[in-house]
């Protein structure tokens, strides 16, 4: 299960570079392969440099998984410098690291005892903050094909997102209106990941549903403004 994406910024009103402001919010985890639900936290602040820091948390008394990401904003895209994922609980821990040499135009990824290196582009993004350039690109408008360069701790790829129709959906924040993404993959393949964003909350992701090997795994934003 992968904790993506919930985001919940209104952009700024700058058109040439709107930007992210900081916020945090409550979310619900719920999983085929969980016998309960997980609260989350998930929280967006700008750091002293510029930069910005995008992190999600969920706890329980089993332990804990933190997802963390580090970018720069420019038109529309987090051009991410690192992504960090662990898990614990258990008696196992899990890690990975992705850095982004911006200057060398390379990746670096460590998972456990195994590295990988491979290049990327002046605008490739992680797949933790990769919702926050869906939800700015909806907002200015576009509305068929969502094309991302996105590099995780494995490869680096271009990631397409058809957008459908709107669809009123019932969560714990009430009935919202919210138009469905869905990203496109090969007929073969396992995964199926859908995201819902609400245009009357600035195109705010409020659904995040992936569906792999017939478990579900769901996330949800717990209140709205």
């Amino acid at each position: 299960m992968i904790l993506l994406t919930l985001s919940w910024p209104a952009f700024a009103t700058e058109p040439a570079n709107p930007q992210p402001p900081d916020f945090e919010q409550s979310l619900r985890v719920t999983s085929d392969s969980l016998p309960f639900a997980l609260n989350a936290t998930r929280r967006l602040t700008r750091q002293p440099d510029g930069s910005w820091q995008l992190e999600v948390v969920a706890r329980n008394w089993l332990g804990e998984i933190r997802e963390t990401t580090l970018f720069s904003w420019q038109d529309c895209t987090p051009v991410t410098t690192r992504w960090a994922y662990s898990r614990r609980g258990l008696g196992q821990k899990r890690q990975a690291v992705l850095r982004l040499d911006r200057k060398g135009n390379m990746a670096h990824s460590q998972k456990g005892d195994r590295s990988r290196q491979f290049p990327i582009g002046a605008r490739t993004t992680d797949k933790l903050s990769q919702t926050l350039a869906l939800q700015c690109l909806l907002e200015q408008g576009q509305d068929q094909q969502l094309v991302l360069d996105v590099a995780d701790e494995r490869e680096r790829e271009q990631v397409i997102y058809q957008v459908g129709a709107e669809e009123w959906l019932d969560t714990e924040a009430g009935r919202i209106r919210a138009v469905r993404v869905e990203r496109l993959r090969q007929a073969d393949s396992p995964r199926q990941t859908l995201l819902w964003f609400a245009p009357e909350y600035q195109h705010a992701l409020v659904r995040l549903v992936q569906i792999e090997d017939d478990q579900r795994h769901q996330m949800d934003i717990v209140q709205l403004p």
